[in-house]
């Protein structure tokens, strides 16, 4: 299947698609993208999730966490 690939800067609330005469009378689909990091254009930033699970935090296991993984695996494995 062979595509078009139209980039256009939007300046009015309408665009005007040119060169599909090889279209006409086929169904076809127009997906409207803005262009962002694979264009260079506006660089967007991972957003942080840092202490994004503090409301679940129970501050009375704070002071286990240190020794939890030796913990878990002598409960798993018997590992003394």
């Amino acid at each position: 299947m062979k595509t078009l690939r139209y980039i256009q800067k939007i300046t009015k609330d309408s665009i005007v698609i040119r060169h599909v005469g090889k279209y006409i009378g086929q169904d076809v689909e127009i997906i409207i993208l803005p262009l962002g990091k694979e264009s260079g254009n506006e660089e967007e930033k991972p957003e942080s999730v840092m202490g994004i699970f503090h409301k679940y935090a129970n501050p009375d296991l704070i002071k286990e966490e240190k020794k939890a993984w030796s913990k878990a695996m002598q409960r798993k494995h018997g590992i003394s």
